[in-house]
């Protein structure tokens, strides 16, 4: 089964890769024209999509010898047009448009229902065959309830061609101001076969391709061939030329989503949303760039400097006399060195060092003095109060 491809080739890139493999092109729409093919690295199906058909049979006369005595030959050679087709095939006889579900059912054509002489193929396969335009196609890896998509195209780099069959159906104009008028609505779908060992591990069904002008594709597109016939069958077969298949992003599951990652695989080194290469890319940016390694040894260089060069800056400048007499009026313990009020700072460290010349300590024989000579005090200021009680009490 085919249910999405890539085809981002413009009308005109599309011909001229085809008249290089010895395919004329007649007519192509134009790139910007309004029945332009979609362009879309996510071809999803009822999009607008380029195929390519016989347009007429043209007659060449070659002369021939005059010794011979025998007529001029007359030889054909196929000529071909790009048209825009809607991918879903309606078939002829439909008086209306179809619902999206019956569009989906006629996407792909299975090769062995074109071996009958019946169903609605029938009248189809023997008069509109085509080629779908295609690089390449993606099909989804089933992994019990995970889908991995993978892209398959063809190893040459050549035009991925698809063996398609096309139908045209009539409705009447809606909104037309023209009575009985009708629109043209021009279908496809893609035949599909069996798929060849490379990709079996993948899909058992896969799109029949094949060579741009081969004798098989001049054949399937041959207009004289109106009768099904083993040729024609025989052409439905799986490919046999080496094909390119690697796991992508899953973001092309996503319809109306367009990307050129879509098509890359999702280990390469040009996949920039593979999480791994995005930290080697960074890693080697670290480790080359000049400018970040110079910039690194500059900051390095600045911070040892910082640890191992004092402050430049000494801070606010202190009162030495006003730090001298505070600490002259502080009371030490005995044999206790005296102690600076500020917390200890190496930026005003310096300072009080500077000063302690000037300070004025209480030695501990005045500070013993001093404290004989308040306790005399209390004990004089004791008895004097115990002398007024008692005489209180003996006048009474």
């Amino acid at each position: 089964m085919c249910g999405r491809y890539a085809q981002a080739l413009r009308p005109s890139q599309v011909r001229r890769q085809l008249q290089e493999e010895n395919m004329i092109i007649n007519e192509a729409p134009e790139d910007n024209s309004p029945d332009a093919p979609n362009t879309t690295h996510n071809f999803a199906p009822t999009n607008q999509g380029l195929v390519c058909r016989a347009n007429s049979a043209h007659f060449v006369r070659q002369e021939s010898s005059d010794d011979n005595g025998t007529a001029p030959e007359l030889k054909t050679r196929q000529h071909y047009k790009l048209q825009t087709m809607k991918w879903g095939l309606i078939p002829s006889w439909t008086k209306h448009p179809p619902d999206y579900k019956f569009t989906m059912r006629t996407i792909n054509c299975r090769s062995d229902s074109l071996a009958g002489s019946s169903g609605m193929w029938t009248s189809i396969k023997t008069h509109k065959r085509c080629i779908v335009i295609a690089q390449g196609f993606f099909e989804w890896l089933n992994r019990g309830t995970d889908k991995v998509p993978h892209y398959v195209k063809r190893k040459d780099g050549k035009l991925l061609c698809m063996a398609g069959l096309w139908d045209c159906t009539r409705y009447e104009a809606v909104g037309s101001p023209l009575p009985h008028s009708r629109e043209e609505l021009y279908t496809y779908t893609i035949v599909t076969t069996n798929s060849n060992p490379q990709l079996r591990f993948l899909h058992d069904r896969m799109p029949v391709i094949l060579d741009p002008g081969s004798d098989a594709l001049q054949m399937w597109l041959d207009l004289s061939k109106t009768v099904w016939e083993d040729d024609l069958q025989n052409i439905l077969r799986p490919f046999n030329g080496k094909l390119e298949v690697y796991p992508v992003t899953r973001e092309v599951g996503k319809v109306g989503k367009d990307s050129p990652m879509f098509v890359v695989p999702v280990n390469s080194w040009e996949n920039k949303s593979n999480i791994a290469n995005f930290f080697q890319v960074s890693s080697m940016k670290k480790e080359g760039s000049p400018t970040t390694t110079s910039k690194l040894s500059t900051e390095e260089s600045s911070l040892k400097a910082a640890k191992t060069e004092p402050s430049q800056d000494p801070g606010p400048p202190m009162d030495s006399t006003k730090t001298a007499n505070t600490v002259s009026h502080k009371r030490f313990a005995p044999n206790e060195p005296p102690r600076s009020p500020l917390p200890p700072s190496k930026k005003c460290k310096t300072s009080i060092q500077h000063s302690s010349s000037n300070q004025q300590t209480v030695s501990a024989t005045q500070s013993s003095k001093l404290r004989e000579k308040q306790t005399g005090l209390s004990k004089a200021g004791a008895n004097k109060g115990h002398a007024k009680i008692t005489s209180f009490f003996g006048k009474s």
